[in-house]
């Protein structure tokens, strides 16, 4: 084979490359730098900017190939070397970007001082849409890592928080199954947290609790101990629950937009004996009244009926059983003085109550009244 029939065969490979292919020529002015050659595929992806064959020039490159043509030049004559091959993202004739690996090789032309630069254009486009994909994908699993670190980090704090509340909290879920509760509300079913678990209906807590001895009411149905657990009387928010003798709840339930079920109990342990007390100590206290046979009340600083002995109810024709706590004093003289009960109140109900209620109100020590049959109290 001849030496032109290796160059023609070496120019077919050349233009039948699959990678952009420009030589260089180093003449005259640097930006003015021929181009002696180009490969079809370099033609396909810039000879919109190039024009034809006979006017490029380097300065018709775009500028960041240019400018690398320029240092790779220059490299070799002061360090005598190839330069190193760089990543470029440049657009084509279509207006579409794409990215390149772009190589020199730098050549001394031995008939004349210039030098051939060849410029090799790999197109690495799919490569790097791979590498930004999956940089996506990195970004995007570190981004979900990070909200699923910090979800489960609040998750922690809460159910902390949740479980340090003193009272029993549970949730239970749609069918009525337990979902979540705190320590308290453990320690309230039994003393081996072991025993509770997820999906526990509110029957198998009372097994639990009874069989534990936490739940103690022989005299109760067990419907009625049911009731507050289970959510079935869903009309009922607050029910007062007694699980023995010295031992009350107040049950909460509130529905939740997922729609299950909290309850939250209430200890009212010691509020229902201070109630306890106060009953008691009020029953000794109209007892004691009682067993004056003069009439005596006690009303509040606003003249709510308070406490009164059955003398002073029959005196004013009520029931002294009846529930009249907080009854004002007008309503109780009108009733009186409506029945005929007091004489000088006859025909005139509303002066008399008013004359009386003025006293009241101007706290004076004392008032005479007259009641039917000549009877005078003071």
């Amino acid at each position: 084979m001849s030496v032109g029939d290796t160059h023609l065969l070496l120019l077919e490979f050349l233009d039948g490359n699959q990678d952009a292919l420009v030589v260089v020529k180093t003449a005259g002015d640097g930006q003015a730098w021929p181009v002696v050659y180009a490969n079809d595929a370099f033609d396909r992806i810039f000879a919109g900017e190039l024009g034809p064959l006979p006017s490029k020039t380097l300065d018709r490159l775009p500028d960041a190939v240019a400018t690398y043509a320029l240092e790779a030049a220059r490299h070799y004559s002061e360090l005598g070397g190839q330069r190193p091959n760089v990543e470029m993202e440049l657009k084509g004739q279509d207006g579409s970007s794409r990215w390149f690996t772009v190589s020199t090789l730098v050549k001394p032309d031995d008939n004349t001082r210039n030098t051939l630069i060849l410029l090799s254009f790999l197109d690495i486009s799919a490569h790097k849409a791979a590498e930004l994909a999956m940089a996506d994908r990195d970004g995007a699993l570190a981004e979900a890592a990070h909200w699923k670190a910090r979800y489960a980090a609040n998750q922690d704090r809460f159910l902390a928080v949740m479980d340090a509340y003193p009272e029993p909290i549970a949730v239970f879920d749609r069918e009525d199954r337990l979902a979540f509760w705190n320590r308290a509300f453990s320690s309230t079913v039994t003393d081996d947290p072991a025993d509770i678990h997820e999906g526990l209906g509110a029957a198998e807590i009372l097994r639990i609790a009874t069989q534990t001895g936490k739940f103690k009411s022989p005299s109760a149905p067990e419907r009625q101990w049911l009731t507050p657990l289970d959510g079935s009387n869903k009309r009922q928010s607050i029910v007062d629950l007694a699980l023995s003798e010295n031992r009350h709840y107040r049950v909460l339930h509130s529905q939740t937009s997922m729609d299950d079920r909290v309850v939250m109990c209430l200890d009212t342990t010691a509020m229902v004996a201070q109630r306890e007390k106060a009953k008691k100590e009020r029953a000794r206290l109209v007892a004691a009244l009682n067993a004056s046979p003069d009439p005596i009340v006690i009303y509040d600083e606003n003249l709510g009926l308070i406490c009164w002995n059955k003398a002073y109810a029959e005196l004013n024709i009520f029931d002294p059983d009846a529930d009249l706590e907080g009854v004002h004093l007008k309503d109780v003289l009108m009733n009186s003085a409506k029945s005929g009960r007091y004489p000088e109140a006859i025909g005139c109900e509303d002066e008399w109550v008013d004359g009386i209620l003025s006293a009241a109100n101007q706290q004076l020590p004392w008032e005479d009244v007259v009641l039917q049959g000549d009877r005078y109290y003071r």
